[in-house]
């Protein structure tokens, strides 16, 4: 059946319009698909043969006993972790398969025992240690083996059941979550740590039972602050260009130049461009602006002024079965991180991809395939696997969520702590008087405070991590 080429017809009947895109546009459709999905084979083809020359390395980190330090420390922690970001070039990324570096940031509970670790390319250890020891003089890094090895082989396991799932935020990732800031009392300076309620949740683990928490965190670049200000733009109702695809960007190039064309010819371009300086438009369209609408602006605004990372937050619980309480090891610890959703955005596990949950329709092979997949997952600290991509959140927001407990504010015995700086006696002092020696708690305090006030130099650094560098594991971790 021979049909003539009527292109007035297309928009009245959907059979000839199927017909037109199958015949003229289908094959040069099906060639656009096929380099597109050629192009992600072969970008995950060649970084997985990259990835197979790296070196990983799991450090354990001891906090000071007398730690009194904000997460600000932490966030300057994360801020010059942010160095290890660099350019990738065209051959770089698409034909050696490079990528940014990664790193994973964890809070186990093993037992009830609580560790906090750090996990990167062996060629970043120095930068971690570098910056942990720049905000905590007294801390002690030690590297151990990989925890991961616990987690059952396959499922579902005759002796332990699992659950499990990805943490997404619950708006856009430009808007920020309730940062540790909110948490210091405006009058009194009082910090009420986050930390606390997930500590003593994670202190009160029974024996075979396990909480895993894991922030893979990605050093990228600026572009995401794009994001930002295409956000800020539709608040207060500026023409954004990033939305719409591709055809709606022809069409809005040739309509603004049609529409361009005519204004000039009839003189409307240069009454426009002489009405008013665009800081006065501003002014203007922000007046408008709700309280809500000003606020969402400034929140926006202030989270993209800091450093910004790709986070892929995942947790796992996994017990005995006969011990095994979603109630202890999943509900309670979700619902410390209620805490940190603020009027923008909050953290929410992901219950359409990852989370491990019970369905209507052929429930143990499907419950069975999330549960491997999440602690695949989990294991290989994958930026990729799961939910998307990750959510942005910079070094303030990472900080609030992962950083040391303040001692004041969590009474718990079962964190790994320094019990006391290690120094070399002086070689005419006893060692006996030394051990019996009560140092006076005022001076003790003092110096305390003169230590965390001074401000560590490059030469104390380096002594401090060749100091620090080899030692045996962690006591109170169980798989070294």
């Amino acid at each position: 059946m021979d049909i003539n080429l009527d292109l007035s017809a297309i928009g009245q009947n959907p059979f000839i319009a199927a017909w037109f895109v199958l015949k003229y546009l289908g094959i040069p459709v099906f060639c656009v698909l096929f380099f597109f999905a050629g192009r992600i084979l072969w970008l995950n083809w060649r970084q997985n043969k990259y990835s197979e020359t790296l070196e990983y390395t799991l450090l354990a980190i001891d906090i000071p006993k007398a730690n009194e330090q904000s997460p600000k420390a932490v966030e300057n922690m994360f801020d010059q972790i942010s160095g290890a970001h660099s350019s990738i070039d065209f051959i770089g990324k698409w034909w050696h398969g490079k990528f940014d570096a990664k790193f994973s940031f964890e809070i186990v509970s093993i037992d009830g025992y609580i560790q906090f670790l750090a996990w990167s390319e062996k060629k970043f250890r120095d930068l971690i240690e570098a910056a942990v020891y720049a905000q905590y003089h007294d801390a002690e890094i030690t590297e151990i083996e990989d925890y991961t090895d616990l987690l059952p082989a396959s499922f579902p396991d005759e002796k332990y059941n699992l659950w499990g799932a990805e943490f997404i935020e619950t708006n856009k990732d430009v808007y920020p979550i309730q940062t540790y800031p909110f948490f210091e009392h405006s009058l009194s300076q009082e910090f009420k740590d986050p930390m606390a309620a997930l500590m003593e949740i994670l202190g009160s683990l029974r024996k075979n039972e396990n909480v895993w928490i894991q922030y893979v965190v990605t050093v990228t670049d600026t572009k995401w602050t794009e994001r930002s200000k295409n956000e800020i733009d539709k608040i207060v109702g500026r023409n954004n260009k990033s939305g719409g695809g591709f055809l709606s960007g022809i069409q809005d190039f040739f309509g603004g130049w049609i529409s361009t064309a005519v204004d000039q010819i009839s003189g409307k371009y240069r009454e426009a461009k002489t009405a008013g300086s665009s800081k006065d438009t501003d002014m203007g369209v922000l007046s408008k602006l709700t309280p809500r609408e000003l606020e969402m602006v400034k929140a926006i605004e202030a989270k993209e002024a800091k450093t910004g990372f790709i986070v892929k937050m995942r947790m796992i619980y996994f017990a005995d079965r006969e011990i095994y309480s979603p109630a202890r090891g999943v509900s309670a610890v979700a619902g410390s991180f209620r805490q940190f959703a603020g009027d923008f955005n909050g953290l929410k596990p992901d219950s359409k991809l990852t989370k491990t949950k019970e369905f209507l329709f052929f429930s143990k092979l499907r419950l069975a395939r999330r549960q491997r997949n999440i602690t695949a997952a989990y294991k290989t600290r994958s930026n990729s696997l799961g939910a998307g991509d990750g959510f942005i959140l910079n070094a303030e927001e990472l900080a609030t969520i992962y950083h040391f407990p303040i001692i004041d504010s969590v009474k718990i015995t079962a964190l790994k702590k320094v019990e006391s700086k290690k120094i070399e006696p002086p070689i005419d002092l006893p060692l006996k008087e030394i051990i019996e020696e009560k140092e006076d708690k005022k001076i003790k305090d003092a110096r305390i405070k003169k230590i965390e006030e001074e401000e560590i130099s490059h030469e104390e650094l380096e002594r401090i991590m060749k100091e620090k560098k080899g030692g045996e594991p962690p006591a109170n971790l169980p798989v070294a």
